[in-house]
């Protein structure tokens, strides 16, 4: 588990919908972790590389459709492209065929 065997780690969820907000809450707020979550993609990025969470889990449906926008800056940003990150796909996102990530990552 490494960083997130840490008693004090955070966890930043990025999601703008509120059913997948509420359960991915739910679920990592039941861990020994700090969740910070953030509705808004536009400032994901500022609050990330700021907090420097142990995890982001970033959902590619976002009202602003810049979810991918986020994990792009995260992979090419010194600062920030060693924070493991989760997406997760939402139902009406676009195929992952579509779209070019720039980095592991773990897809749900």
């Amino acid at each position: 588990m490494g960083r997130l065997a840490n008693r004090n780690a955070t966890v930043v969820i990025v999601n703008g919908g509120d059913e997948v907000l509420e359960l991915l809450e739910l679920v990592v707020g039941a861990g020994p972790f700090d969740v910070v979550v953030v509705e808004s993609s536009a400032r994901a990025y500022q609050r990330i590389r700021r907090t420097q969470p142990s995890l982001v889990i970033v959902s590619v449906r976002f009202r602003e459709e810049t979810g991918f926008q986020v994990l792009t800056m995260l992979a090419t940003d010194e600062a920030t492209r060693h924070i493991p990150v989760v997406i997760h796909v939402a139902e009406d996102a676009p195929t992952c065929e579509t779209v070019e990530v720039s980095r592991d990552a773990a897809m749900l």
